[in-house]
């Protein structure tokens, strides 16, 4: 089964926890130490029946890439592609789903709103494979994120578009004029491989009653000392603005060993929010809060990165070298993503800022 690597001791509840109870456990270690006999024909189950297909209801539209040729060898670069077509109208996407045609080979997959006027890839094609020239990836000096870009849906590996239960009611708002983006990484596994990302939509008619709006802690300037056995990074954010937490996202490369997400409200209080003691790079997992934690204006959102850069890392690609930021597997991130519910009529820009203590 698939694993669940955050600690049920602590933090809050998750609606897609997937952590065997004591109970379980001891059942299956009994009927392993008694010789893991097969139970009687009329006592087996039916195994379950996987999807096969879109896990959402049924897109309202779906967006294809053409197929991108993954060399043999070497590495991949991250690259992106333009979809040329716009979005006519205001829409609000109540759910989405990115679907790479190669599990294998994909890395992860990323698909952004790029607003009209953006100055997010300007100078690009529309409608080719591109991979940009160093710093073309920065926005121009003055625009906000929410002009820039927006992410609509992502894959990486152990992630499960089906886990996400967000109310009927709440949605992302894409503004008329807009455009798509995926951001595609591939890893070479040895022979030519092809894949071909699809992208599903289902629109919400009218405006919810929240809008949904990805944050993130992040740090970009850390130097993880060589042959550390636990390094530590922290980033923080603040919330300005009263908003509702809905999941929590780590995310590291290799070397990552355990993540922390904590809240400190205005108060002093300080919330364990999620504890992963044993990060998994292969099980990207997102956390969907069971119950959705209201966070007052004031509120910080810190979190706490720990990396094995030592040699009793067996992912670890060397050891000997510090590591900094950087796009491969072989590089480093410190990104703790998470996403929370506002009220439509706010400004987007005005919810997050510098974390400042009282």
């Amino acid at each position: 089964m698939p694993p669940w690597t955050a600690d049920n001791s602590v933090g809050v509840e998750f609606h897609n926890n997937r952590a065997l109870s004591e109970e379980q456990i001891a059942s299956i270690v009994a009927w392993v130490d008694d010789g893991a006999h097969e139970g009687e024909g009329a006592a087996t189950q039916a195994p379950p029946d996987f999807v096969d297909g879109w896990q959402m209801s049924s897109p309202d539209m779906i967006v294809e890439v053409p197929p991108f040729a993954i060399p043999s060898s070497g590495t991949v670069e991250y690259t992106y592609y333009i979809v040329p077509e716009t979005f006519t109208e205001d829409r609000w996407i109540r759910s989405s789903e990115l679907r790479p045609s190669n599990i294998e080979a994909t890395h992860h997959l990323l698909a952004y709103v790029r607003p009209p006027e953006s100055s997010y890839f300007r100078d690009y094609p529309l409608g080719e494979f591109f991979v940009p020239k160093p710093g073309g990836r920065a926005r121009a000096e003055g625009e906000s994120n929410f002009q820039w870009r927006q992410s609509i849906g992502g894959y990486a590996p152990g992630q499960n578009p089906g886990e996400a239960k967000f109310p009927d009611d709440q949605a992302v708002f894409v503004e008329a004029g807009s455009q798509i983006v995926f951001e595609l990484h591939y890893n070479s596994k040895g022979e030519p491989m092809i894949d071909e990302p699809r992208l599903g939509l289902e629109f919400l008619d009218g405006q919810p009653a929240t809008r949904r709006l990805g944050g993130a802690v992040i740090d970009r300037d850390f130097v993880i000392t060589r042959n550390a056995a636990t390094h530590r990074v922290d980033a923080s954010v603040g919330i300005k603005q009263d908003v509702t937490l809905l999941s929590l996202t780590p995310h590291m490369h290799l070397r990552g060993k355990s993540w922390e997400f904590h809240a400190i409200f205005p108060d002093g209080r300080t919330q364990v929010l999620l504890s992963v003691p044993a990060y998994d790079f292969n099980w990207q997992i997102t956390h969907f809060l069971a119950d959705p934690l209201e966070l007052p204006a004031g509120t910080i959102i810190e979190s706490s990165a720990y990396y094995d850069n030592s040699a009793d890392n067996v992912h670890n690609p060397d050891p000997m070298s510090p590591v900094e930021w950087g796009d491969q597997s072989w590089e480093e991130m410190m990104v703790g993503f998470f996403d929370v519910a506002m009220d439509p009529g706010m400004d987007p820009e005005s919810i997050f800022g510098a974390a400042t203590r009282r």
